[in-house]
């Protein structure tokens, strides 16, 4: 069995609902608008009181997708990579594409999605070589795409398992109609590009694809969801240019140059993408290189020439649709531009051909030609992807490119469809020689094709990052990038870039003389170099080489996890945190224990932390008041008068209250408070002074038809009620701002626009979760026979009522449900929240006529059996410590006792023997267990705060640094507390602490500021 929340699809028994719970016939009245309030005296002061902070729980986010959800790193608030298995229904027979739905379904909660189905759209779906699929979605939003948001659904024969990427929280854009045309767009962009220069000369039409786009998206601009336009334009072959201008004014948002080049002149190196063309069988050449090496080359002969157009790959040459030697297709293909600028018009470009074999005087092409065909072999070889785009396209390489100014070009460069050689001038020689270059400026093409790294900020350095890793991959003697191309009198390390030292000679922070960073807090934070691609790709780069470079790695693995975070894992968004998260998953998926460790530690010395993640299976701490049961004497028949006792069965209150319940009792979770439904169908309101006694009185709706089931919020701030009428809602009301609200229940299904079911005929119990927000109920479910009788069934599912954050009632329709699909013959019913773990609830299931009490653990997608064999359904409740399970049952006398049995420690199935645990001469039933002190709920919100705590060095001798985020004002405190809870050290607003005096060991690190609190563990050694 398993907990998920999908389309509902059931086969039920038509006999289940008598049995499992009185049906009545009475019928659905639409629900009272006009209700009105009379709240007693007693319940206004506690709720004053509580507001005013003498309790007041905190609020949990009730993880809404019951998976186990393990959130492996988190930014901004928002969860980037998830895991937790939803097993796959070989029965239900879904597609892929369904499956990774249906995920993203069950994850909405934290990701913050209201509607899934319509807000996500595949883009691309592959399989991998260790038979798990990963599926690409792009977010949308009322049918228009948010730039930049992006996720991938992984899975493998057992089921989906994880998702990762940026996306936004769904935005409320109202106004999604432009002012602006697309042209209106376009137009603004080119004017501030300014002249535009065309190329009138593209010979073999290589260039043809590279033509002005335009795009409506949703573009968060500074925090802020704007319409925009989308605009890729193009100076030249050379600038293009992204811009994003504002459909609605026409301003320009946002823009920044997209071509990936290896060295940027004022700072580092640049980049750019692409994709591919194609060409036949060979004719071996022996041909001088840039090194004066003669190098062994495939060409094509036509004629009596012979052109440098490999077309022996056969992997990825396709001789159908090739046109020799001017349109091939799946080649390697060396171009000559005879030393003109594709920033000019007159730029021009021919084959590099020779009426000899051996090509003389054509080192240049002969060294782009060999090089580029090492890379196609390595990434075939090594990660069996074909060419480029992985689809066999053209890989071409333009060698003897000259500057704007015709002279020398100090750079090489990936422009989205080619390899641009410059023969150098003042820094480099030419730049052809490289091979690590050759494999720089192909990688761009992969990322281009595959995760698509945004040019700007972290993805843009990731961009590069990872262009670099494959650069000296391909280029594998040594550590650095650039060596062969260099001239000592402008790189006096005799490198571009050095991953085994980022900082490559240069003074700290000196950008501008290829300073990079090597660790976190020495990135750069400007907005030069699209917010420092080219300089903060040292910090990833570094990470690498440490991981690369330890002995349980090596290079031949690295490169595999490396090859497969970023093809099946990283997004366009993807941050430095997410890369960490890919990589460790890659290695996850492809080797062990010690290959991961290794990784970790190698984020860690570049302080890029947080993907150890946040476990959901978090306890609150146990009430310290007393343990009771509030409990109902009954003849089999009616009840009669509520009574509290001691869990050792002591009567405490004999009895509470003479008005006779017909529910059972809700109680706040400091036991002051217990709100039941009286015989009159009133709300029965019952306030205890654990010291001075009981005071009783209703609660008066002037509800036409009577209550019949009703629940306190844990903090008594709220209540949960249901009418007599068979009704499909629930009525919430708010004592603090005496105001009410209706949510009606359906079942949600999984459908393109979102639909639901009204299948649900009305609810029956009730609870709240820890954070007030949800509220769990049971409901009675009828599905019209089309052929026959009626299809019915109880079933359990969760509905938000409250927002915590805006402190008001929650949008209508957020439904989740805690199976997917029942077995045929099956119901439940009556669910409980354990006391202290919100992930754990018990409930009563009757399946072919037999009743159980079962028992799930929501996070981990466990059920487990509590107690069979009862002959009606069970009520249960959990003890105050969760180590008892009290449900309803019978003695051998036929008497209605309340029953307990011990709990495993997973608090899903017994332990033991269940036995009698309070009995009357006449029957008891309805038994809640709680207890009367205080307590402070701590919340899973609060978890995932924890995360953003970042320590170094972490394990640590003596002195650790703390990275406080922008959010943390000032004025913060710093506390190092011991495993048992001791405080040792307290600091204000310095970001560092000093342990080393301490014993070696595991400590706690505790940040406060205002309201925010924040913790993570560090290891003295």
């Amino acid at each position: 069995m398993r907990i998920l929340i999908y389309t509902i699809i059931i086969l039920m028994s038509t006999s289940l609902s008598a049995q499992f719970k009185q049906v009545q016939t009475s019928a659905a009245t639409p629900p009272s608008e006009e209700i009105t309030i009379e709240v007693p005296d007693f319940k206004k002061k506690v709720v004053t009181e509580r507001v005013n902070g003498t309790f007041k729980p905190k609020s949990i986010k009730y993880s809404s997708a019951p998976i186990q959800l393990k959130v492996e790193a988190s930014a901004d608030g928002k969860p980037v990579f998830i895991s937790g298995l939803i097993e796959r229904d070989e029965a239900r027979g879904l597609s892929l594409k369904d499956e990774a739905m249906n995920y993203l379904v069950a994850t909405k909660s934290l990701m913050d999605i209201k509607e899934p189905a319509t807000e996500w759209e595949l883009i691309s779906s592959n399989s991998d070589d260790l038979g798990m699929s990963h599926l690409k979605f792009q977010q949308m939003y009322k049918g228009i795409p948010i730039y930049g948001s992006e996720v991938i659904v992984h899975g493998d024969e057992k089921g989906m398992n994880a998702v990762n990427g940026r996306y936004l929280a769904t935005p409320e854009l109202e106004d999604i109609t432009p002012s602006l045309s697309a042209d209106q767009a376009l137009s603004t962009s080119n004017h501030d590009l300014g002249e535009i220069v065309k190329m009138e000369n593209d010979k073999f039409g290589i260039f043809d694809n590279m033509k002005s786009k335009t795009e409506l998206v949703i573009y968060n601009d500074k925090e802020e969801v704007k319409l925009a336009y989308h605009v890729t334009a193009y100076k030249d072959i050379v600038g293009r240019w992204e811009y994003m201008v504002d459909a609605k004014s026409g301003e320009i948002l946002q823009k920044h140059e997209s071509i990936c080049k290896l060295h940027n002149h004022k700072l580092g190196h640049k980049c750019k993408h692409t994709e591919a063309a194609a060409p036949v069988p060979p004719v071996i050449s022996n041909s001088p290189d840039l090194f004066g090496n003669t190098q062994m080359i495939n060409t094509f002969q036509s004629g009596s020439n012979f052109f440098m157009i490999d077309a022996a790959r056969t992997q990825m040459f396709d001789a159908v649709n090739s046109s020799m030697p001017n349109d091939p297709v799946g080649t390697i293909w060396t171009i000559d531009a005879f030393d003109t600028s594709p920033q000019n018009s007159n730029f021009e470009y021919d084959h590099v051909k020779s009426s000899s074999i051996n090509f003389p005087n054509q080192q240049r092409g002969v060294s782009a030609h060999v090089n580029g065909g090492k890379a196609f072999d390595y990434f075939i070889n090594v990660h069996n992807r074909l060419s480029i785009n992985g689809a066999g396209g053209n890989i071409i390489s333009l060698v003897n490119v000259a500057d704007e100014d015709g002279g020398g070009m100090d750079n090489a460069f990936w422009n989205g469809v080619a390899m641009f050689y410059g023969n150098g001038r003042t820094g480099f020689n030419s730049l052809a020689r490289g091979l690590d270059v050759a494999g720089h400026e192909m990688t761009h093409g992969v990322i281009q094709s595959t995760a698509n790294l945004q040019y700007m900020g972290e993805s843009g350095a990731l961009n590069e990052s990872f262009a670099d890793v494959f650069g000296v991959m391909i280029d594998r003697d040594d550590w650095l990038i650039g060596e062969d191309v260099v001239k000592l009198s402008s790189f006096p390390t005799g490198a571009l870039r050095s991953m085994i030292d980022p900082h490559n000679g240069a003074a700290q922070g000196d950008f501008g003389n290829g300073f990079q960073p090597k660790k976190y807090s020495e990135r750069f934070t400007g907005s030069q170099d699209n917010g420092g691609v080219h300089i903060n790709s040292g910090i990833p780069n570094h990470a690498f080489y440490l991981f690369a470079n330890n002995n349980a790695v090596g290079k031949a693995k690295a490169e595999k996890v490396y090859y497969r975070a970023l093809t099946m894992y990283l997004t366009k968004s993807s941050q430095f945190v997410d890369a960490r998260a890919a990589t460790v998953r890659a290695a996850q998926d492809l080797y062990g224990e010690s290959e991961v460790n290794a990784l970790r530690s190698a984020w860690d010395q570049v302080e890029v932390f947080g993907e150890d993640g946040t476990d959901y299976e978090v306890d609150v701490e146990t009430n310290p008041g007393e343990d009771l049961i509030v409990f109902t004497a009954t003849d089999g028949n009616e009840q009669f008068s509520l009574f509290v006792a001691k869990a050792n069965g002591e009567v405490v209150f004999d009895p509470a209250t003479d008005m006779d319940p017909i529910s059972q009792p809700s109680v706040t979770d400091d036991g002051s408070e217990i709100l039941y439904i009286t015989k009159e169908q009133e709300l029965g309101y019952l306030f205890i002074n654990w010291e001075t006694g009981a005071v009783e009185q209703n609660i008066t709706f002037n509800s036409p038809g009577g209550w019949r089931n009703a629940v306190f919020s844990k903090d008594g701030l709220r209540m949960a009620a249901i009418r007599q009428v068979q009704e499909d809602s629930i009525f919430v009301f708010d004592f603090v701002s005496n105001q009410g609200a209706w949510y009606e229940l359906t079942n949600p299904t999984f459908s393109q626009d979102g639909t639901s079911t009204d299948d649900v005929q009305f609810a029956d119990a009730l609870e709240f979760d820890f954070s007030g927000e949800f509220v769990m109920y049971d409901a009675f479910n009828r599905i019209e026979g089309i052929f026959g009788s009626d299809i019915e069934y109880w079933d359990i599912g969760f509905v938000k009522v409250w927002n915590a954050g805006a402190e008001t009632f929650a949008l209508p329709g957020q439904i989740e449900k805690l199976f997917a699909g029942l077995p045929e013959g099956v119901s439940v019913g009556n669910p409980t929240f354990s006391k202290n773990s919100p992930f754990i609830i018990a409930y009563d299931e009757i399946k072919d006529g037999q009743f159980s009490i079962k028992g799930a653990n929501t996070e981990t997608n466990q059920i487990g059996t509590i107690f069979s064999g009862n002959d009606r359904p069970g009520y249960p409740s959990f003890s105050n410590d969760d180590n008892v399970l009290i449900f309803d049952a019978r003695n051998n006398q036929e008497t209605e006792v309340i029953a307990g049995v011990n709990l495993a420690d997973n608090k899903i199935e017994a332990n033991g023997q269940a036995g009698v645990l309070l009995s009357f001469e006449v029957g008891v039933r309805w038994g809640v267990w709680f207890a009367n002190g205080d307590r402070e709920l701590t919340s899973t919100e609060e978890t995932l705060l924890a995360e953003q705590l970042k320590v170094y060095p972490n394990p640590t001798t003596g002195i650790v640094t703390f990275q406080i985020s922008d959010e943390i004002k000032n004025d913060y405190q710093i506390t190092v507390i011991d495993m048992m809870g001791k405080v040792l050290k307290t600091t204000k607003n310095v970001n560092t602490v000093n342990i080393s005096d301490l014993p070696n060991g595991q400590y706690i690190m505790n940040l406060t500021s205002g309201s925010t609190m924040m913790n993570t563990m560090v290891v003295k050694q």
